[in-house]
């Protein structure tokens, strides 16, 4: 909590949320940026449908990259996080053209 909500959420936001150690509700908790998304409970599992259809939509190679690379640059500063991406990124797949075509289509 220490490392993380403060970079989610800003210094004075953790500070305002760890101290009291208030509970706060879901949608209060979405406001302040520290969960992404709030439905209600019977919404659920159609969110979570959607939200993976639309994930599953997109090129697997993209996802799989983007997901190691927020994995392995998680709590680099800006400079660092840039300058491993420049370093190690694997680059382009092969259906990548194809895909900036259709971008604008979307």
């Amino acid at each position: 909590m220490t490392q993380r909500l403060p970079r989610r959420v800003g210094q004075s936001r953790a500070k305002q949320m760890m101290f009291p150690s208030d509970v706060f509700s879901a949608a209060a908790a979405e406001l302040m940026g520290s969960i992404d998304i709030c439905v209600d409970d019977q919404e659920l599992e159609q969110a979570t449908l959607n939200l993976a259809e639309r994930i599953a939509a997109n090129s697997t190679y993209s996802n799989q990259v983007n997901k190691a690379l927020l994995s392995v640059t998680d709590g680099l500063s800006i400079q660092a996080g840039l300058a491993y991406e420049l370093a190690h990124s694997p680059g382009a797949c092969t259906d990548a053209q194809a895909r900036v075509d259709s971008f604008g289509k979307k």
